[in-house]
């Protein structure tokens, strides 16, 4: 392969050759999931398009989903080990990110496509919304938002909440994520918060269920946009779901004896309606994840 690097569910490389074309491509999530090239013009004008013809068909906002992966080093440099314990050298976080994360471009292409969006603004008097979402250092989640002259996305998921809040946190801790959000944010900017998502152990089962609603409470009385994952406004937690069951990508890949570290099952169930058959969600005999 041409680098070292790896794919983000723990394939191995994040290579793949192909016969036809006896070259090898990149794919930093599943094989079936190529890489588009954004350094090509030709493929920035398609994405152009592709938010303007959704745009034309009245479509008020976008999230933009992994973004901080859109573009990867030119010169395809290997990445350094990271020397994390517990991890496999065909785990992604065996390596440390440098070549193919929060590279210079990708805060370049973000403001472009806020541009495309405020063009609408301007056209229809109403704002086009864009939020993007990276799991990445605090300061380079920061760049996401651009500035008052050059702004990005009108905000980058707030993962405080997620990455450092768990059963051994205290009020001073959520002070302290609250403050470092609001007074870390480029000025003039829009806050947000997140306590749960599809990648994440619920944030019943991360904190405590005696929590929960003290926190989404704390969450809707904050400044700005308050992002409620599926059910966790029920107390839901993580459900067992075993090897035989598991259908996501990144616990599959590992096999059966480290799929419980990687896999997103857990928090990916249906939601319970009502107490009828299968809690409401569905007539089905078998369900793509257990209740």
């Amino acid at each position: 392969p041409p680098s070292n690097w790896l794919g983000v569910f723990n394939s191995g490389s994040a290579w793949e050759w192909n016969e036809e074309r006896q070259q090898y491509y990149l794919h930093q999530f599943q094989v079936k999931q190529p890489d588009l090239n954004y350094r090509n013009p030709s493929v920035r004008e398609e994405i152009k398009n592709t938010l303007l013809y959704w745009l034309g068909r009245g479509v008020d906002g976008f999230r933009f989903d992994a973004v901080n992966y859109l573009y990867e080093r030119e010169d395809l440099a290997d990445e350094p080990k990271s020397n994390k314990i517990g991890y496999l050298d065909t785990d992604y976080d065996s390596l440390t990110h440098t070549s193919t994360l929060d590279q210079p471009e990708t805060y370049t292409i973000v403001r472009q496509w806020r541009q495309v969006l405020d063009s609408y603004r301007t056209r229809e008097k109403k704002t086009k919304f864009m939020m993007v979402e990276c799991y990445s250092p605090f300061n380079k989640t920061m760049m996401y938002y651009g500035n008052n002259s050059e702004p990005g996305a009108h905000f980058p998921f707030n993962f405080l909440f997620i990455g450092t809040f768990d059963q051994q946190s205290d009020a001073a801790q959520v002070h302290d994520m609250i403050r470092s959000w609001m007074y870390g944010m480029p000025t003039g900017m829009w806050p947000n918060w997140v306590l749960g998502n599809h990648d994440n152990a619920r944030v019943a089962s991360r904190t405590n269920p005696m929590l929960v609603d003290g926190l989404h409470m704390i969450q809707h009385l904050l400044p700005g946009t308050s992002v409620t994952y599926y059910g966790d406004e029920l107390g839901m937690i993580d459900t067992n779901v075993r090897w035989d069951q598991t259908v996501d990508p990144a616990g599959l890949n590992v096999g059966p004896y480290r799929f419980l570290k990687f896999s997103r099952d857990p928090v990916r169930t249906p939601f319970p309606w009502d107490n009828s058959y299968n809690a409401g969600f569905s007539n089905s005999s078998s369900l793509w994840l257990p209740l």
